[in-house]
């Protein structure tokens, strides 16, 4: 990069931006760090920082604030590594205004270091903490499906191992490069690209039934393909990928093609043949529905129910049931029952479950299939009596597992009336492909769970994030307008915290923040939201409110949890807290005046004389 190309790209950076050489001395700076300087941009040039700059800034680390900046420096020089951290910045003189904290981008340039500033509030990494990329990483490491995120250039900025070993290569060397660098189908290639852009420009999910992937010993391999919209912190307009390996269902669905067109030939010859080409052809078509039953159901009790009906249809069973189980919690999370006519079959718990053919499938990781009219001794006799007394007949249950599970997640089954036929081998065979279907699924909805949750919550506490905090608060704003009532935005500090972390340590910090948090939730109502903001600072949302004095009843009550002493692994904790308020339309009409309002107001009672909230008349009452 020349010169002037180098000069206006620093130029377009936000914020204050500015390069120290070796020697503490002024670069270059740009416009807006000049206008703090008070000196023209062009006389900066070779001054010393010392001479310039009226800044005093402190490190996270650091236990008192500096002059200036190149304090920072020695470490970036050193190992010529991009650094990105927090600074309390303040002015000099007492006369002039205090920054806060601003978050600072140091990147090397050889012998001299570029600054980069900005105000942490117009940053939008300060809710998940760095550890959450690992932990991300290793969440989609666990998944046998290929897991992959795409910035809008194309680059890979998330690759699991099971995406890696595809290419033969691992997830760090991918990152940054495009699938240019791993696949030689130029064709294919642009078809992921043209999918990647509908999802980024419209922001929608899109369904790829069937695409191709080609594999360092150049075999081809199937994939069906879910991309969708993902904008997160760490994952800013780009497309998330989940790939499913359908090689095998693809060579099966082209043997039973094959098949059937033999059958067809046959048809004149033998109506035997006839009719067996008709029950495959049942069957495919139970495999394909199950297949759009899992791309289009949008709850997991529809996608339930959905697999219910087609088994019934395709083997002619007179009941069909689908468990989700929790083994830690000993429950059933979701479950559905369907009939074939007018007897149904009572919802069972997890207790019966277990002692019936569903807990010996789900212990051994194996299919059964019990025939009627003789008993089994892998059910308990009270099962055994239940079975009879409902005039159950054959039975064929089949485990639904995660790849990395020790236990079956749970369970499909199959059952008949006494008066109709057992089951065959062939319909527990399909009962074991629609059940690995399903297992497929229910894992790759239990993921994209996990990767949501964790974009919109606090890992520590549990709590929303400042990103749902905000999203929550702007519909709360469009209803409020429409419906012409008022809201309240309580920002809340807790005073002390910092004593607590010097004197007990972090871990009791960490404790404190989330047995806080649970206190204040007891008082939330569930219309409404408790978020933690940051560090050690919380957020209200209070909809549907009627007069001040309510909103201030609240805010006494938050005080009063938090006042109660905090006992914490053997430490009696004592902590304060000071409460902010802000009222839509009293106080602002706009979102952004809104939540400034009630940081200013809790800082007032914070600066004055904490253990307190801030009322109307601006005065501090105890």
């Amino acid at each position: 990069m020349d010169a002037d190309a180098a000069t206006e790209w620093w130029s377009a950076l936000p914020g204050w931006v500015f390069i120290l050489d070796a020697s503490a001395r002024y670069v270059w700076v740009n416009a807006r760090f000049a206008g703090l300087l008070r000196v023209p941009q062009e006389q900066c040039t070779r001054q010393f920082e010392q001479d310039l700059c009226p800044l005093r800034v402190k490190g996270a680390m650091e236990d008192e604030a500096s002059p200036g900046f190149s304090h920072l420096m020695p470490e970036v020089l050193q190992h010529q590594k991009t650094t990105l951290f927090h600074l309390d910045v303040q002015f000099r003189e007492p006369s002039r205004l205090v920054l806060d904290q601003q978050v600072c981008l140091m990147v090397p340039l050889k012998d001299a270091v570029l600054f980069q500033l900005q105000p942490i509030s117009d940053w939008n990494l300060t809710e998940l903490e760095t550890g959450q990329a690992a932990v991300l990483q290793h969440i989609a490491d666990l998944s046998s499906s290929l897991i992959f995120a795409k910035d809008q250039e194309g680059r890979f900025t998330l690759a699991n191992r099971a995406l890696a070993e595809t290419y033969g290569t691992t997830p760090e060397q991918m990152l940054g490069k495009t699938d240019l660098d791993f696949q030689m189908d130029l064709q294919q290639v642009e078809k992921y690209r043209e999918a990647d852009r509908l999802v980024i420009e419209n922001r929608q999910r899109v369904v790829i039934e069937e695409e191709t992937i080609t594999d360092p010993q150049g075999n081809r391999r199937y994939l069906q393909t879910v991309k969708q919209f993902l904008h997160t912190p760490f994952h800013q307009n780009q497309v998330l990928g989940i790939a499913t390996d359908i090689t095998h269902l693809k060579v099966a669905h082209q043997s039973l093609q094959a098949s059937e067109e033999r059958y067809r030939s046959l048809y004149t010859e033998a109506s035997v043949l006839l009719e067996r080409s008709k029950a495959d052809l049942k069957r495919v078509q139970a495999l394909y529905q199950v297949s759009e039953a899992v791309q289009e159901a949008t709850t997991l009790q529809e996608l339930l129910n959905r697999i219910c009906h087609i088994v019934i249809e395709a083997i002619s069973a007179r009941w069909c049931s689908i468990f989700k189980l929790n083994h830690l919690e000993q429950v059933v999370v979701a479950g559905a029952i369907c009939s074939s006519g007018s007897d149904t079959l009572r919802m069972v718990s997890y207790g019966e479950l277990m002692n019936g053919l569903t807990g010996w499938v789900i212990r051994e990781q194996t299919p059964a299939f019990s025939p009627k009219n003789l008993p089994d001794p892998r059910e308990s006799p009270e099962v055994q009596a239940g079975r009879m007394e409902q005039k159950v007949g054959s039975i064929i249950v089949v485990p639904l597992h995660y790849r990395d599970r020790n236990l079956a997640v749970g369970t499909l089954t199959a059952l008949n009336h006494l008066d109709d036929p057992d089951f065959t081998q062939e319909d527990l065979e399909l009962m074991r492909a629609i059940a690995n279907q399903v297992s497929v699924s229910l894992e790759q909805r239990e993921l994209m769970d996990r990767i949501e949750h964790m974009a919109f919550h606090d890992a520590l506490t549990g709590l929303p994030n400042r990103v749902l905090f905000h999203d929550r608060l702007h519909q709360a704003l469009a209803y409020a307008r429409r419906k012409e009532s008022k809201l309240a935005v309580l920002f809340m500090d807790l005073d002390g915290f910092k004593n607590v972390n010097d004197s007990c340590g972090h871990h009791i910090g960490d404790l404190l923040l989330k047995a806080a948090g649970e206190r204040w939730s007891t008082r939330i109502r569930q219309s409404d939201t408790l978020a933690r903001m940051s560090g050690d600072e919380f957020a209200v949302l209070l909809n549907d409110i009627h007069r001040r004095e309510d909103v201030e009843r609240v805010a006494e009550d938050l005080l009063g949890l938090v006042r109660q002493p905090f006992e914490l692994l053997g430490h009696t904790v004592h902590v304060t807290a000071s409460i902010g308020i802000s009222i839509f339309p009293d106080d602002a009409q706009d979102q952004h005046t809104l939540l400034i309002h009630a940081d200013h107001t809790m800082y007032r009672i914070k600066s004055s004389q904490k253990n307190d909230l801030y009322r109307q008349n601006g005065s501090c009452q105890n």
